[in-house]
C-alpha cells in the first residue's frame, strides 16, 4: 500500500523543460536581426538595432544593444547600466540620459537648425 513513483516521469518533465528553455533561447537571436521599436521599458536582454519613436520614452535597464540606437524627434532615451555597442543618433530628441552606460560608438546629437527671420 505504499506509494509508487515512476522516476521516468520526472525525466520526461525535465527533458521537456530543457527543450522548451532551449528553444526559447533562440528568440533573442531573432531580435538581433531586426530593429526593435521601444515605447517603454527593456530589461537585461540583448537586442540588435533600437528605435525610439517620436513622442515615446524608452528606458533600458542592463540592456545590451548590439547595433545602433536612433531616437526620433521628440523621443526620449534613458539608460541604466546598459551597453551600447554601436552609435546613438538623437536628432531633436526631447531627452537623452545615460546612467552608468558604456557606448562603444559615437553619440550624435545634431542641433536643430533655425532659419533667420
Amino acid at each position: 500500500m505504499g506509494s509508487h513513483h515512476n522516476p521516468l516521469r520526472f525525466v520526461y518533465l525535465g527533458l521537456g523543460l530543457t527543450l522548451t528553455l532551449g528553444l526559447n533561447g533562440f528568440k533573442p537571436s531573432l531580435a538581433l536581426a531586426q530593429t526593435i521599436q521601444c515605447k517603454g521599458n527593456l530589461g537585461a536582454i540583448a537586442i540588435g538595432n533600437l528605435e525610439v519613436p517620436s513622442g515615446a520614452t524608452c528606458t533600458l535597464r542592463q540592456t545590451v544593444v548590439k547595433g545602433n540606437i536612433t531616437v526620433q524627434p521628440m523621443g526620449t532615451l534613458i539608460t541604466h547600466g546598459a551597453v551600447i555597442e554601436g552609435n546613438i543618433r538623437a536628432s531633436q530628441a526631447l531627452g537623452l540620459t545615460l546612467n552608468n552606460t558604456r557606448v562603444q560608438g559615437t553619440i550624435e546629437r545634431p542641433s536643430q537648425s533655425r532659419s533667420p527671420n
